[in-house]
């Protein structure tokens, strides 16, 4: 993982720099604070990037000001994070015997060549084919699901890419109504009502770029910070979802699993 992609929020689309001279206030520092999401909508992450600030002796308003800008999902693609194979496997351990599954990608996505060739090496190691859709428009997910159903398709993936994450209300939706059993990325899709998420913490990731903020604000050079694989990652299942769907998650997903909505 390169520095560009460990501050972009592992694919979040969040990046968190200091500014040189543009703080509100008159003599502190500013730091820009980029998402292309909404702030209603992650408020809990912007939480934890303040308690990452606090840590170091930061607090937004006294010693640093921040300035945010939300572009609604309309950015440009950054590298998201890639932990497919593992999300296949939950996938597979949830549906066994569907011979086939399905996996919706973005095509212009950065990540997603590489994605590729780990899905169906993965794919051939469960003895489970998947069917990707490409999608890039809401008319591409409405035709892909349509497609789901119509073929009876076991179950489905769901690329971690920002395109899919400010979609997060409408997949939800589409895979209840559908009873589409589905793996998605983030805790966010399961707490939205999603079945089973796995992925990097987003809190700990926005947590850990305030650090570094932090880190640059006391004077510290970036190309001296040392690169940071992601560490925390979790198992999020949706027992609602699960009953709303007809699925019985399987025990050792259970006992594996980091948070349980009841």
């Amino acid at each position: 993982m390169d520095r560009r992609a460990f501050m972009s929020l592992l694919g979040t689309a969040a990046c968190a720099l200091p500014l040189a001279a543009r703080a509100q206030q008159p003599g502190i520092p500013a730091i820009g604070f980029l998402n292309s999401g909404s702030a209603a909508e992650w408020a809990h992450l912007v939480a934890a990037f303040k308690e990452g600030l606090n840590e170091l002796g930061y607090a937004e308003g006294k010693n640093v000001a921040i300035e945010y800008r939300w572009t609604q999902g309309e950015n440009e693609r950054l590298p998201a994070e890639v932990l497919t194979p593992k999300r296949q496997e939950l996938l597979h351990d949830l549906v066994p015997t569907a011979p086939l599954v399905a996996m919706l990608m973005n095509p212009s996505a950065a990540q997603t060549p590489s994605e590729l060739r780990d899905v169906q090496a993965a794919a051939d190691k469960l003895g489970q084919q998947v069917r990707i859709f490409n999608v890039s428009t809401d008319r591409d997910i409405d035709a892909a699901f349509a497609t789901i159903v119509d073929q009876r398709i076991g179950g489905l993936l769901v690329q971690t890419d920002q395109f899919f994450t400010v979609r997060r209300d409408q997949l939800v939706l589409l895979t209840t109504r559908h009873g589409i059993p589905t793996v998605f990325g983030w805790r966010e899709f399961a707490v939205a009502g999603g079945l089973i998420s796995y992925g990097t913490s987003l809190r700990a990731a926005y947590r850990q770029v305030a650090l570094y903020a932090a880190r640059i604000l006391k004077g510290e050079k970036p190309a001296d910070l040392p690169v940071q694989q992601a560490t925390a990652f979790e198992t999020v299942v949706n027992l609602k979802a699960a009953r709303a769907l007809g699925v019985t998650i399987p025990t050792g997903i259970l006992l594996r699993a980091d948070e349980v909505i009841e």
